[in-house]
């Protein structure tokens, strides 16, 4: 356990920055371990870091090698990924370990799955925080407890290992570091280097289209895209003032670029004499919403940019 620990040290060491923050920023790790009981290969594990939802470091066991997906990360001491590759591995172990040794229900006889998610973020004020979080068979299994500072079962087969875990202090000790410290040191490693990024708004992009169903109904579609941050609201109304709830609504999802996209979907009846419009509240439109009306003649506004085109509902 003291080696690990040792390693984190060493990549807190590496990292000395000191930032403000314009936006809030976010750093996740996500582990993944599956193994097949009936079958003789071992488990097998993948991690994936996301920085702002965006993928920027993946490894996996076939080659146990750290793989950078953005080319900034170039930037980052190289002792920082010397050290980090030796965590992946060292939590590899662990979590294959863990797997094999989980208390299963009798029904997760093919395929058993052991997961985590760990990471940590800053606010805009330069406040901190951080999770980890533990998944198996599918389900929630436990966490590392904020208030508490210990591991809390989500499902009655993780007591035995919380309470073996919390009985550890080096375990505990070993995770709140971890969560509390070297994650976060890595985050702001990585925004200081990091050379794509954003001004603070990015302005969305809208598409709005409309197909016609059977039984006398209209779905519409509207594809929110390109908009930087992520939080955004998005809604269809009918005549300018009546909000329809929808009834299909994709995640926030992150392009490579880093900028997001949402598409919100609704069915409304067929028939002549009412308008739909597509309202966007976005950070980066300031006090004006943004509505791209469908009628007509289906008209896109954007300010003082005007697109007509026709489409058939």
């Amino acid at each position: 356990m003291g080696s690990i620990l040792g390693l984190l040290i060493l990549l807190e060491g590496l990292l000395s920055s000191s930032l403000v923050y314009a936006d809030s920023h976010r750093l996740n790790f996500y582990f993944s371990t599956i193994w097949s009981p009936k079958e003789s290969t071992p488990p097998h594990t993948q991690i994936i870091a996301f920085l702002d939802d965006v993928p920027i470091i993946k490894y996996p066991n076939s080659n146990r090698k750290l793989q950078r997906l953005t080319d900034w990360l170039e930037n980052v001491h190289p002792k920082h990924w010397e050290a980090l590759e030796e965590s992946a591995k060292y939590y590899e172990q662990r979590h294959q370990y863990k797997i094999q040794r989980l208390r299963l229900p009798q029904n997760y006889t093919n395929l058993y799955v052991y997961q985590v998610k760990f990471g940590c973020w800053i606010n805009e004020d330069n406040s901190t925080g951080g999770e980890e979080e533990f998944g198996a068979h599918g389900r929630d299994f436990l966490f590392l407890d904020n208030e508490k500072k210990k591991f809390m079962a989500s499902a009655d087969e993780a007591m035995v290992l919380a309470k073996d875990w919390n009985s550890r202090p080096n375990t505990v000790k070993r995770q709140l570091y971890y969560r509390d410290k070297a994650c976060i040191q890595w985050l702001q490693d990585y925004l200081l280097v990091k050379t794509d990024n954003f001004s603070k708004n990015v302005r969305p992009e809208v598409k709005v289209w409309g197909r016609r169903q059977s039984g006398g109904v209209t779905r519409l579609h509207c594809l929110v895209y390109g908009f930087h941050p992520g939080p955004v609201d998005v809604k269809w109304m009918r005549n300018g003032t009546d909000h329809i709830p929808s009834d299909e609504m994709t995640p926030i999802l992150p392009h490579p670029d880093g900028t997001y996209q949402i598409r919100v979907s609704v069915e409304v009846p067929t028939r002549e004499g009412d308008t739909y419009s597509c309202h966007v509240d976005h950070s980066s439109l300031e006090d004006e919403a943004l509505s791209v009306n469908l009628g007509k003649y289906r008209q896109f506004k954007i300010r003082c940019q005007c697109v007509i085109i026709c489409l058939q509902c």
